[in-house]
Order: structure tokens, then sequence, then C-alpha cells
């Protein structure tokens, strides 16, 4: 069994990854299928949203493997 910091680092991580996974595949499709000029600002937060997402998606990855490497992710 996962310690608590180990496990709410995955369990973040796979919730980021789900949230990004749902920006890519529908609402930044959606946002730019709508008429020109309607839905700019919907694009834009999308695009920033999943910028940063991003971002933060890598910090937990990044400190995942840090733990694994160390031996001490338990």
């Amino acid at each position: 069994m996962l310690q608590n910091c180990s496990y709410n680092k995955v369990k973040t991580l796979h919730e980021v990854s789900r949230i990004l996974h749902f920006i890519r595949k529908h609402a930044k499709v959606d946002a730019a299928e709508m008429p020109k000029g309607k839905h700019t600002y919907c694009s834009k937060l999308f695009e920033d949203l999943e910028r940063d997402l991003e971002k933060h998606a890598e910090r937990f990855r990044r400190g995942i493997e840090v733990q694994v490497k160390k031996g001490a992710f338990k």
C-alpha cells in the first residue's frame, strides 16, 4: 500500500491527465467549431488552462520519478 503522500501524487497526476484529455479532445475542439468570433474567450481560456495543467502534470510526474529512483516511493 502506498503512503498517503505518494498516493496523492499519483491520484492528482491521474486526475490532471484526465482533465487534459477532456480539454484536448472536446473543449478546445468545441470552442474552435463555433462561428468566428463567438467563442474566442473560450478558446483562449482552454489553451491557457491546458498549458498550465501540462506544467503541473510534469511537476508531479518528475516528483514521482525522483522518488522511484531513490527507492522512496512507498
